[in-house]
């Protein structure tokens, strides 16, 4: 088999700088996109600064006030009224003074903020100078929701402002919140732990419409919230590890396109299928198309409902190389001059490494690892080597090794070595070898 395949099938990293900029690039990781501008929406909490104003918690039901806008020349204000929530809101246009406006919402614990809003001048299309997580409205204020796709964790803005697969109330527009990964209408205090005032499926909680199946803060019941270290699954808040694959009930393949790697996606998905007690259902998509995965960032944004399912590394997998180099994934791959490395990314301990020279169609190193993105609560199961026959040596190590048994796979990542030893160049049970395991 040419050496071609190291290249165009390659799952880790290339060798050359080109790689170094792709693969080795890390930062501090995405905070968490909870921004100012949704006052009051925790339980009996107080309002906040920000947009928002009003959006009581559960302690009181405000409602944010209307705004008032100033046409040219001329000025008008408007109030909101709600059981414990108003606002006012003024502002002009071209050729009115400038004005500026308040928010401000209560809960029934006594608690308030206040939140300014409007500004000088106004905004326009032309000169949308208004901040992330809002637009300029037609009344040229500047209002909460998305003004583009770069608004957007999913990298989709519709046209009514709302992110498609929202990952908090800042991507959508007022008055909706961000519930099950959708813009809706919030519910009611009165409604709280009910299906009343929610789809079909869907809990009030909060204010929030959300599916206690699978949502991080509200995991089985409202109020309750899963740690960093978990994620919600079918029993309830379980450990980010393979052994808990199958609390899952969808699979989605992400399809890259690459002859090593998607049919290898596809075996994973199917090695699920054969050994979870419960069969998941399957689907695939493509990292081009905007649904699981920012097309553009692969950013996840799927939430905990399916688990994303990925063969190949960092270089041509889009949802990969996000998890990489915003150092969520806990494991990441370096390449340099002298060496292909695996390391632990919290500790930055070296893992296993290999010479440049010795990654071949017989030899390879391998890992498999779970991970979950934070601020949507996705999950991913992701086996990647340097090359085609390690992605594929990774691949059957989870085919053949830990899904038979995956009750006692109880780390968060495995890391093996192939050595071809019946010059098939193709990975068998028997040449792999394990060499590492954690998280």
């Amino acid at each position: 088999m040419p050496r071609v395949n190291f290249v165009r099938g390659f799952s880790g990293i290339f060798l050359a700088s080109l790689w170094l900029g792709t693969a080795c690039s890390s930062s501090d990781g995405p905070t968490t996109p909870e921004g100012g501008g949704s006052a009051g929406l925790a339980k009996g909490g107080a309002s906040g600064a920000g947009g928002k104003a009003g959006k009581a918690g559960t302690g009181g039901q405000g409602a944010a006030g209307t705004a008032g806008h100033v046409a040219a020349g001329g000025s008008s204000a408007g109030a909101g009224r709600g059981d414990s929530g108003a606002g006012t809101d003024a502002g002009s246009d071209s050729g009115g003074d400038s004005g500026s406006g308040a928010g401000a919402g209560a809960d029934s614990g006594g608690n308030s903020g206040a939140a300014a809003t409007g500004g000088s001048g106004g905004c326009d299309a032309s000169d949308d100078h208004c901040p992330d997580g809002q637009y300029c409205s037609s009344l040229h204020s500047c209002v909460d929701g998305c003004k583009n796709g770069d608004s957007c964790a999913s990298g989709v803005c519709g046209t009514d402002h709302d992110c498609q697969s929202c990952t908090s109330d800042q991507e959508c527009a007022e008055p909706h919140v961000c519930g099950a990964g959708q813009c809706a209408s919030a519910c009611s205090v009165s409604q709280e732990g009910m299906n009343a005032g929610c789809g079909a499926g869907l809990t009030c909680c909060s204010l929030h419409c959300v599916s206690t199946a699978n949502d991080q803060q509200h995991c089985g019941t409202c109020g309750t919230a899963c740690s960093d270290s978990q994620f919600c699954g079918q029993s309830g808040c379980v450990a980010t590890r393979l052994s808990s694959l199958c609390q899952v009930g969808k699979v989605v393949v992400i399809l890259d396109g690459q002859y090593g790697d998607d049919p290898t996606g596809r075996a994973l998905g199917q090695a699920l299928v054969d050994h979870c007690p419960t069969s998941p259902s399957v689907r695939e998509v493509s990292q081009t198309v905007a649904d699981v995965l920012n097309p553009s960032t692969g950013r996840p944004v799927s939430g905990s409902d399916e688990l994303l399912v990925i063969a190949g590394g960092s270089f041509f997998q889009k949802g990969v190389s996000y998890m990489v180099t915003t150092r969520l994934a806990p494991l990441i791959n370096l390449a340099t001059q002298d060496a292909l490395e695996i390391r632990d990314s919290s500790s930055n301990a070296l893992i296993a490494s290999e010479l440049p020279s010795d990654v071949s169609d017989s030899h390879d190193l391998f890992a498999v690892q779970f991970m979950r993105e934070p601020s949507s609560g996705s999950v991913l199961l992701n086996a990647y080597g340097f090359s085609v026959g390690g992605t594929a040596a990774a691949t059957l190590y989870f085919q053949q090794v830990i899904a038979p048994n995956l009750a006692g796979a109880t780390k968060g990542w495995y890391v093996g070595e192939w050595t071809d030893k019946n010059a098939d160049q193709k990975p068998d049970v028997d040449e792999l070898t394990s060499l590492a395991s954690g998280g």
